[in-house]
């Protein structure tokens, strides 16, 4: 009985032995669970390549990593990250296989603020004994103007939609950030829709003129947006006249769906702004 058991068993170890799944991709965030760390890991391999990252706020940063197998059975082996600050996502281009392979961590700290933060690399293999791998995660400060830099060119040009959810014709708007006097304006904005687009006063763009360029403000550190109040001079395509508005809003930029909004108010109306914010 037992050679029977035998012969029928080592086929079906050595079919188990060649099948190995390719790696797979996979998000991590904050409330990933953590799984416990035992006092006798696997050493049928290691995580090699694993070092401290620095980085800046709305920046992107990579770390290649491998899966050493060492001797032994080669382990179907999960990787993760834990304890990462608010504001950071990070993903895994590979996140489980078998040893031996590789994979590269990717850090996109979006809005985080700066510091320095332990973080926690977790190598799960099929015997559930992990292994913990500590570095730390630094985000530097980084200055006004290359943050605004950074979110201006970001931001995709807008559609604008009347308060019942209509988008207002094909009009749209353009983001500048100047590096003379490091400040950001929205220009070419509907200020006050008319019978059509080109019976609608939009904020004057004129050569040389700064009469229709809007003060738009962007807080670096949560992504909120302010049009302070102002007065903007606006110009009708047909006949042709200006019209002097008030103009004022707020708005929030959405790392999490790629999206900024920013509902402002003329002297006309309340439109709002949409948006795709790039990473």
């Amino acid at each position: 009985m037992k050679r029977r058991i035998l012969l029928f068993a080592l086929p079906a170890f050595a079919l188990a032995s060649c099948t190995k799944p390719k790696p797979e991709s996979r998000i991590y965030t904050v409330g990933d669970t953590t799984p416990v760390t035992v006092n006798t890991p696997d050493t049928s391999f290691y995580v090699s390549g694993l070092a401290s990252l620095t980085t800046f706020p709305l920046a992107q940063t990579t770390l290649p990593i491998s899966v050493v197998h060492t001797d032994g059975i080669q382990r179907n082996v999960s990787l993760s990250v834990a304890d990462l600050p608010e504001n950071v996502k990070v993903k895994l281009s590979h996140f489980q296989g078998y040893t031996p392979f590789s994979s590269v961590i990717s850090i996109d700290s979006r809005f985080a603020t700066p510091g320095k933060y332990p973080i926690k690399v977790l190598a799960i293999p099929d015997t559930g004994k992990v292994k913990e791998y500590g570095l730390t995660l630094q985000i530097d400060t980084m200055s006004e103007k290359d943050c605004l830099f950074q979110v201006f060119g970001r931001m995709g040009q807008p559609a604008i939609f009347d308060m019942s959810g209509s988008r207002v014709g094909n009009l749209t708007a353009i983001f500048e950030y100047s590096t003379i006097n490091l400040k950001s304006y929205v220009r070419s904005l509907l200020l006050s829709y008319g019978t059509s687009q080109y019976d609608s006063y939009i904020s004057y763009h004129g050569q040389n003129n700064l009469d229709g360029l809007i003060d738009m403000e962007v807080n670096c550190t949560n992504g909120q947006i302010t049009i302070p109040t102002q007065t903007v001079k606006g110009i009708r395509t047909l006949p042709g006249d200006t019209l002097e508005f008030t103009i004022s809003g707020n708005g929030q930029i959405d790392p999490e769906n790629n999206t900024y909004d920013v509902t402002y108010i003329t002297d006309s109306a309340t439109y709002r702004m949409h948006g795709t914010f790039y990473y």
